[in-house]
């Protein structure tokens, strides 16, 4: 979504708030040490008001110490944020298979709802050096959270266009190129929104190699 960066609040003083849409923002710390922000309350939406925008960044500091690098201001993104509403994907290197794609449902809950699920049904895993680009669409529908959110399920219409799934798998394999060791090891993008105007990344967790800058 359209964001701003800043180190800190008093920043916030002179950011650019009138460039971002809509009547609530969304501000997110951003630190190396932390994964899951939600989990450290380093998420927060807050109207479109400077006042509030500012003090945003300032309590999270207080809470997250010097952890905190800065933080994003972002547009906020209207979609569901339910299983149907947001997917995970990754890339990922591993030792034995090489560059890995993997795609599933999504979301603060994405691993609690994915102990309960079937083996085999939980995600798609995929090979970009292996895989057939033609066989993405029946690849992709075995993983449950790509099925909620393509298929037609009791009467309602699908929320996502299969091509658009099969898009942004494309644009990670060609990122497999870069991806090992020495580059990106990691690269999850959760959740990834569905939304009536295509899919939203609202939150990118990457880790680098030894050989990256």
């Amino acid at each position: 979504p359209p964001h701003l960066f800043v180190r800190d609040a008093a920043e916030v003083a002179t950011a650019e708030l009138d460039s971002l849409p809509g009547e609530r923002l969304v501000i997110k710390v951003a630190a190396a040490g932390i994964a899951h922000k939600t989990d450290v309350g380093g998420v927060v939406v807050v109207p479109h008001d400077r006042n509030e925008v500012v003090e945003a960044p300032r309590d999270m500091a207080r809470g997250l110490g010097d952890q905190a690098v800065g933080y994003t201001i972002a547009a906020f993104v209207e979609h569901d944020p339910g299983i149907r509403g947001e997917l995970l994907v990754s890339l990922r290197w591993t030792d034995d298979f090489g560059p890995i794609v993997t795609v599933g449902a999504g979301g603060t809950d994405a691993e609690a709802v994915a102990r309960h699920l079937l083996p085999g049904s939980r995600v798609a895993i995929l090979s970009p050096t292996e895989t057939a680009r033609n066989d993405l669409p029946d690849l992709l529908s075995g993983s449950i959270g790509v099925e909620l959110a393509t298929a037609r399920l009791r009467g309602q219409p699908p929320r996502l266009a299969m091509d658009q799934l099969v898009d942004v798998v494309k644009r990670l394999f060609a990122l497999a190129a870069v991806c090992g060791p020495d580059g990106i090891t990691e690269l999850e993008i959760n959740p990834l929104a569905i939304t009536p105007d295509g899919l939203v990344a609202l939150d990118v967790l990457t880790t680098l190699g030894t050989g990256s800058l």
